[in-house]
């Protein structure tokens, strides 16, 4: 229980970003590589999102840790309420562990916290007195979460599947296929199922609907003049969406993304159009989120969002419907085409895409380097981020053929708003781990410096700011975890003007002004200012900046597209 313990504090620090995910996965990584299989098996069930059923309630275990500590109900609630979590509050507040024992996550699950079910309200106070003595407040923490069924992971299905397959060198498309059927068993989580979870054999169904390697796509970072001839490239928009291989082999279909996940649960409009296709038929493409009557798709973060959820509701569909966007065949009646010319695989996606009625990608046009760069500056307006240069010549760029070439990506310049620091979390002296950060703009521009001020002292003492007058909105939260200069003026600026906290948030007198990189801006009714910020980035700090500098939420609100939709 210890070593899951110190798992789940390492997994559930808020943090986000690549490097934050890569320190999960390595932490994750570790804990399977150190820990028997009978724990890593009740590991993975919990934090793949294995549901746990509740042994016994929070109020018997309320109560006992009142009895323990010896307090009135009055002073635990006032425990709960500076802490804010009940589970921490609980754990906290009973007496010190006096007999520490180190049994593992599979003896807890299975011969303390399971059996507690079939006990009566005074025996399961007993046992669970009994189990907080012998354990530490961090593992009591976990203790009461898994016992009354309210631990939640940290991780994604998707991060899980990636780790495991790093840790046990299984496959990540075996593990997308049999993970789901892991999870939904009734039973505990055996040791032989987790075996037959890491099974590296190739089952003849696994194999059926194993996708190909996926051709590379790398940023444009020199001029395209440099790439030759115009007319030996394909030039496609690149729109905001999700890059998935639709499969149809052996009688199934396989809607799969670049990162492992097995889509068909949440998309069967479109595994309905793969139980179309030609047998032995694998299509690259891209999915889009298309609001009825938009003449473009909505940002990719309203597609994710609806992809993360765990059912397809009615309104859903009438909101906006996913579609597919195919741009390569792969495979065609069995054979693969991925050796052949971009040209020759063009042809042959056309002419299915005449009998199968699928979407398919537009190439431009254009007939030089300069017409394309003057179409690139419209690609926000056409719900892309830029464009795809794709070398007609060239094998499918995954490495099948020595003349695969990559494919070059060539975005839009990027929006840039001016925003102040306003919040803060984790970012204090002796804090190692990444830091979130929360920028913000005003709501008007200001009429002169007296308006400003008065802005400033509303922060200083704390009083809620009037939504008729100045006020400064948030508008990003971005985790900053590199080394540098820029962290430490953010690190500095937290630290000198710290104004109050509410939780583990710090709110700050705003002082630092910086540049926020965006891609793009879509309505959200989520966020206050009924705007969010699309792949924002931090540019650096606006040397010399006043808070006159800083950004509006009108400025924001004009590059809205018009065909922005509005987020759930």
């Amino acid at each position: 229980m210890r070593a899951f313990s110190a798992l789940s504090l390492a997994l559930g620090a808020r943090t986000t970003g690549q490097a934050a995910q890569q320190r999960q996965q390595q932490a994750l990584v570790r804990y399977l590589q150190q820990v028997p299989r009978a724990d890593a098996a009740w590991a993975v069930y919990l934090l793949a999102g294995g549901k746990s059923r509740p042994a016994a309630t929070l109020g018997l275990m309320r109560e006992l840790a009142c009895d323990m500590a010896r307090i009135q109900p009055w002073l635990f609630e006032t425990c709960h309420a500076a802490s804010g979590d009940l589970a921490e509050t609980i754990a906290h507040l009973a007496p010190v562990a006096t007999r520490p024992q180190a049994l593992g996550l599979a003896h807890w699950m299975e011969q303390r916290i399971g059996p507690l079910r079939g006990l009566q309200p005074a025996q399961q106070a007993q046992r669970i007195r009994e189990d907080w003595q012998v354990l530490a407040p961090d593992e009591r923490v976990l203790y009461v979460r898994l016992v009354s069924g309210s631990f939640r992971s940290a991780l994604t299905p998707s991060l899980v599947q990636q780790t495991l397959a790093q840790a046990y060198s299984v496959p990540i498309h075996l593990l997308a296929q049999r993970l789901p059927a892991y999870l939904a068993e009734a039973d505990p989580p055996a040791l032989a199922r987790f075996e037959a979870l890491l099974r590296p054999e190739q089952h003849p169904v696994d194999q059926v609907l194993r996708p190909w390697a996926w051709a590379r796509s790398e940023p444009l970072q020199t001029p395209p003049q440099t790439l030759g001839d115009r007319g030996e490239w394909q030039i496609e928009w690149a729109l905001q969406g999700l890059r998935v291989q639709v499969l149809r082999r052996g009688g199934r279909s396989a809607v799969w993304s670049r990162t492992g996940d097995l889509l068909n649960e949440h998309l069967p409009d479109i595994v309905a159009l793969a139980n179309q296709l030609p047998e032995g038929t694998v299509i690259d493409g891209q999915l889009l989120l298309w609001p009825p009557g938009a003449s473009a798709p909505a940002p990719a973060d309203q597609l994710l969002a609806r992809l993360r959820g765990k059912a397809l509701t009615a309104r859903a569909r009438r909101e906006a419907s996913v579609r597919l966007m195919a741009f390569d065949l792969l495979e065609l009646q069995g054979q693969d085409l991925r050796p052949r010319k971009l040209t020759l695989r063009r042809a042959a996606l056309v002419n299915l895409a005449g009998d199968s009625g699928l979407l398919l990608s537009e190439p431009l046009a254009n007939r030089d380097w300069a017409d394309l760069a003057l179409q690139r500056n419209q690609a926000r307006e056409r719900g892309a981020t830029g464009l795809i240069l794709k070398p007609l010549a060239s094998g499918y760029g995954s490495g099948t053929s020595e003349s695969d070439q990559p494919w070059w990506s060539w975005k839009s310049e990027r929006l840039l708003v001016r925003a102040v620091l306003l919040y803060v979390e984790g970012a204090g002296s002796r804090n190692l781990a990444p830091a979130s950060f929360s920028f913000a703009v005003w709501n008007r521009a200001p009429l002169d410096n007296g308006e400003v001020q008065a802005v400033l002292q509303d922060i200083l003492h704390q009083h809620r700011p009037d939504p008729a007058k100045l006020h400064l909105v948030p508008i990003a939260k971005l985790t900053v975890d590199a080394c540098g200069g820029v962290l430490a003026r953010l690190r500095h600026a937290a630290s000198e003007h710290t104004v109050g906290s509410f939780g583990p948030v710090r709110s700050l007198l705003p002082t630092l002004v910086v540049e926020v990189g965006f891609e793009g801006v879509s309505r959200s009714a989520r966020h206050k200012c009924g705007l969010t910020l699309q792949a924002p980035q931090l540019q650096g700090v606006h040397e010399g900046g006043a808070l006159a500098d800083v950004g509006t939420v009108q400025q924001l609100q004009a590059l809205l597209g018009k065909h922005a939709a509005e987020s759930d």
